[in-house]
């Protein structure tokens, strides 16, 4: 499976991407607000082995964002997919620095759009650091809803109306583009 964007494009992870996650989640300036990963090859190979076995099931979808030029510039995650409550989680969204901000937009946005209407999926429930404030700031404008908070983290749930809301009102500055099964 692969997505064709606008300004960017998305596949499905395989393990030989696993020297470019690493490099991406080893990134000081862009870790800051994921979970730690350690500097270790083969840990991260065998992870993504693991992950494959999920997809394999439709419980996951991990996708490396590239550039149109074909170069690899973040990643995207959908887990936790809970098809009897209709519900998932998103997350692993890196994208390299000094990128297009569309790509982070789009990226995100093509991620849920497949789990909202092609998985038939009703609630994106994820957290976000505390401290990570522009983020915060993007998820409230697309009508997240706060529904939880610890020291660390804010929790938030993004209907699927909110977010059919959110994609008409910037369809002018952002538009999808599709999945290619």
């Amino acid at each position: 499976m692969k997505y064709i964007g606008t300004n960017c494009d998305m596949r499905l992870v395989e393990i030989s991407d696993a020297h470019k996650i690493l490099e991406l989640r080893l990134n000081s300036r862009l870790n800051k607000y994921l979970s730690p990963t350690k500097n270790d090859i083969s840990l991260q190979e065998e992870w993504i082995l693991q992950y494959k076995g999920r997809e394999a099931k439709g419980l996951e979808y991990y996708f490396l964002v590239l550039e149109k030029d074909g170069s690899s510039i973040g990643t995207i995650r959908l887990y936790n997919i809970d098809y009897t409550n209709k519900r998932f989680t998103i997350g692993s969204w890196i994208i390299m620095e000094n990128s297009d901000p569309r790509i982070s937009v789009e990226s995100i946005l093509a991620a849920e759009n497949y789990a909202y209407h092609h998985l038939d999926l009703e609630n994106n429930y994820f957290d976000v650091r505390k401290s990570n404030k522009s983020v915060i700031h993007f998820h409230k404008k697309r009508g997240a809803d706060l529904i939880a908070e610890d020291d660390l983290n804010y929790y938030f749930v993004l209907t699927r109306p909110a977010f059919d809301k959110y994609i008409g009102n910037i369809h002018e500055f952002i538009s999808l583009g599709h999945f290619i099964l």
